[in-house]
């Protein structure tokens, strides 16, 4: 519910409902990850901070919480891209082939307008894949990330590659 009201631009409803979810799971540490992105949003990393600590602490060995808590740290409008990175480092660690992980540092990078990385992580997701021999002359992707649909268009051979278009559409 958070997400989706995040989404729509009721900030003060996420807010209400992350918080409602972290007092109804207060083990969980998604809810303190949405909790953390509302205080990026509302530029408060102080905030920030302190609930994304108690998201890690109780997801430390759950890459998909820290993943989500990264995210606070380059997608609220206040950014801090070292402790997003910092974070991402640590998801790596725990799971060193995690496709949410490079989708994640992808859009890290995406965020710091620095595409060259951000499309070799996008095609080190696609490697991954280990998808069947086809014959075919471009690759779209179309991921929901949370709060939005991300468009990739690739077009590529089998040694050069080229970002066509990464598009993200907020659903």
């Amino acid at each position: 519910a958070g997400d989706t009201k995040f989404t729509t631009g009721d900030i003060a409803g996420a807010k209400s409902s992350f918080k409602k979810g972290s007092e109804m799971a207060p083990k969980e540490g998604s809810n303190f990850a949405g909790l953390a992105l509302i205080a990026m949003e509302e530029n408060n990393s102080a905030d920030a901070k302190a609930n994304a600590a108690k998201a890690v602490s109780l997801g430390k060995k759950d890459a998909a919480v820290i993943n989500r808590t990264a995210e606070a740290f380059y997608e609220g409008k206040t950014k801090d891209f070292a402790r997003a990175e910092e974070l991402l480092n640590t998801s790596m660690a725990l799971v060193s082939k995690n496709t949410d992980t490079y989708m994640h540092r992808g859009d890290m990078y995406y965020a710091k307008k620095d595409l060259g990385n951000a499309i070799v992580l996008y095609k080190i997701i696609i490697r991954n894949q280990k998808p069947q021999e086809i014959n075919i002359s471009a690759i779209i992707i179309i991921i929901i990330i949370n709060r939005s649909l991300l468009l990739i268009i690739f077009n590529f051979s089998k040694v050069n590659w080229k970002l066509i278009q990464r598009k993200r559409i907020f659903i």
